[in-house]
């Protein structure tokens, strides 16, 4: 994604939403730091179980995804 593009709130992989917010990193090492961010913010990762996220899931839903980005900013 390139800055002129804007950020779409829709459902996303957990890989393709953490190259976004870490885009230099590889996939496992991305989608490990997000997973680490969710993880250490109690009120987002308490939204998010809310909202049908289980680590278990490969997908973040449109609303899981407005939560995220709520918490940690547009990637």
């Amino acid at each position: 994604m390139t800055y002129e593009e804007e950020f779409e709130l829709k459902s996303y992989s957990k890989t393709e939403l953490s190259k976004m917010y870490n885009p230099m990193l590889c996939n496992r090492s991305a989608l490990r730091i997000l997973m680490l961010w969710i993880n250490h913010n109690k009120e987002l990762k308490k939204s998010l179980i809310s909202a049908g996220f289980t680590p278990t899931l490969r997908v973040f839903t449109p609303r899981q995804v407005e939560l995220i980005t709520s918490f940690l900013g547009e990637p």
